[in-house]
């Protein structure tokens, strides 16, 4: 899986299941006990998925992907 960040941007992509639908949250601590929701929920169509989103300049930050039921 992959994540690349340039000019305060960053590109998502993973492995995926057609139908599935996957959320990508963001915290700016692993141990948060809350994570927002960066993008709509994201419905793959194929067997790898990509997606972007603003995380602006900051100098760290962390990210997961949920699978949704």
């Amino acid at each position: 899986d992959l994540l690349s960040v340039r000019n305060g941007v960053a590109v998502f992509s993973w492995n995926s299941v057609a139908g599935i639908s996957y959320r990508l949250q963001s915290a700016d601590n692993l141990k948060s006990p809350s994570w927002e929701d960066m993008t709509p929920d994201i419905t793959a169509v194929s067997s790898r998925t990509t997606c972007t989103n603003t995380v602006g300049l900051a100098p760290q930050g962390f990210f997961r992907l949920l699978r949704l039921p």
